[in-house]
């Protein structure tokens, strides 16, 4: 039986594509959702997977939580010990 693909998972099955035409192994991997917070997972995912340098999109209008206790883009700028490439 087939499922339905979610918006996400066909933007990022055609990322993963385009960086193999490329030679970039990419690897995909959902995580389900738990108590941390999201700069914690991926700075948990970076350190676990010996990754070098964190490519990530900084999207996302700010909303009044995310100006009193800083976003997930604050927080991994100012935690992440690899270098960071952000894009908007």
């Amino acid at each position: 039986m087939l499922r339905k693909l979610r918006k996400g998972e066909l933007l990022v099955d055609g990322l993963s594509a385009h960086l193999a035409r490329h030679d970039v192994k990419a690897m995909i991997k959902q995580q389900p959702k738990n108590s941390l917070d999201v700069s914690t997972i991926i700075q948990n995912g970076v350190s676990e997977n010996d990754i070098d340098v964190l490519v990530m999109g900084g999207y996302g209008a700010p909303n009044l939580q995310q100006k009193i206790f800083g976003g997930v883009n604050r927080k991994l700028l100012s935690i992440m010990l690899v270098p960071v490439i952000m894009s908007h």
